[in-house]
């Protein structure tokens, strides 16, 4: 199985499958979507 290991993990068996890295990404990206919106909106 491959996977990324989460650095800020210790335990080096720790892996992300692909699915869990795109959801990871995923929410990032739709976080900074909402942060942006939300800044504009009360500026």
């Amino acid at each position: 199985m491959r996977g990324i290991a989460r650095p800020w993990l210790d335990d080096p068996s720790a892996l992300l499958t692909c699915e869990e890295i795109d959801e990871a990404i995923f929410s990032r990206e739709r976080d900074v979507v909402l942060e942006e919106a939300a800044e504009r909106h009360t500026s």
